[in-house]
């Protein structure tokens, strides 16, 4: 598949004076071809660890709360079990 190129949009942005210098200081040493391009995969680059912490923080959210449903099935269900160990040991002896 042959790969297509993303139009490019021209937009004005307003960035601290200190993330231009940054910037300025870092796209040519990366050898990107400019700063817009630097400025585009850095973007591209923090959204997409934005996403992944959202995915990694939900995951983490869902374990939580399967761990906790566990602890309430084993609860509810650790009586029965007992019972059940105790006649299987009587019945062993």
């Amino acid at each position: 598949m042959a790969r297509t190129r993303n139009k490019m949009i021209r937009v004005n942005l307003s960035l601290q004076e200190q993330t231009i210098e940054i910037a300025d200081r870092v796209w040519p040493i990366q050898k990107y071809r400019s700063r817009s391009a630097f400025v585009d995969e850095a973007t591209r680059w923090y959204a997409t660890a934005l996403q992944k912490k959202r995915l990694k923080d939900d995951l983490i959210r869902g374990l939580q709360a399967m761990t906790e449903e566990d602890i309430k099935i084993i609860a509810e269900w650790e009586p029965a079990s007992a019972e059940l160990l105790e006649q299987e040991l009587v019945t062993v002896a």
